[in-house]
């Protein structure tokens, strides 16, 4: 009797200790969907989907923060983790960076208030700041404006939503992106055909550490 107790403990233990795995966009998650062997097991929309392996729940939640937002209050409505980690594709604002450059996001701030929140770094050799927007950034001059206010190398459009939802439960989280994109008018163009082979970067890039 002890022992089918104990056992039924370390079971739940192991239930609990999932690592929520997200990106924007299923061709940002497809390697770690692959490689982890997950299986779809919830549609929230027909861009947005919970995939589960056996220590990771990998959630795809559409563009921009209010998908990002909504999507994974959902996933919160009936699953728990115990750390999330934001993988996908960013914006260059640092000139100094190249395409397929892989960064670990050390802080993230909003680009509409300028608040900042930081994040657990996997690998500290390789830190980068990310600014978040409401919208795709096209312009020099908005770019140029957000690395002067923030002093961030890249941008996306989740990462800030994320943290401030993790920080609010309580939950350790991280974040890794690769460079997609110059933040400029070619960027829709440029960021699906850097992610073709730039999510398998990501991917090997972490496999390690998940």
């Amino acid at each position: 009797m002890k022992s089918a107790v104990i056992s039924s403990f370390y079971s739940l233990l192991i239930l609990n200790c999932i690592m929520l795995i997200i990106s924007a966009l299923l061709i940002e998650m497809q390697p770690f969907i692959s490689a982890l062997q997950a299986q779809e097991i919830e549609k929230y929309s027909k861009k947005t989907a919970l995939y589960h392996s056996e220590h990771h729940h990998l959630l795809v939640t559409g563009v921009g923060p209010i998908m990002a937002g909504r999507t994974l209050g959902h996933y919160f409505e009936k699953h728990t983790s115990t750390e999330i980690l934001n993988i996908g594709g960013a914006g260059i604002l640092d000139p100094a960076l190249s395409l397929n450059q892989i960064l670990h996001i050390s802080n993230v701030y909003s680009g509409r208030t300028l608040q900042r929140e930081g994040l657990h770094l996997l690998d500290l050799a390789h830190s980068a700041s990310c600014v978040s927007m409401s919208h795709p950034v096209v312009s020099e001059m908005e770019k140029n404006e957000l690395r002067f206010r923030t002093g961030a190398q890249l941008v996306d459009m989740e990462c800030y939503t994320l943290a401030l939802a993790a920080k609010q439960r309580g939950i350790k989280m991280s974040a890794v992106k690769i460079t997609a994109d110059h933040a400029n008018e070619e960027s829709n163009k440029i960021f699906l055909e850097s992610m073709k082979s730039g999510a398998q970067l990501l991917y090997e890039n972490i496999k390690n550490k998940l």
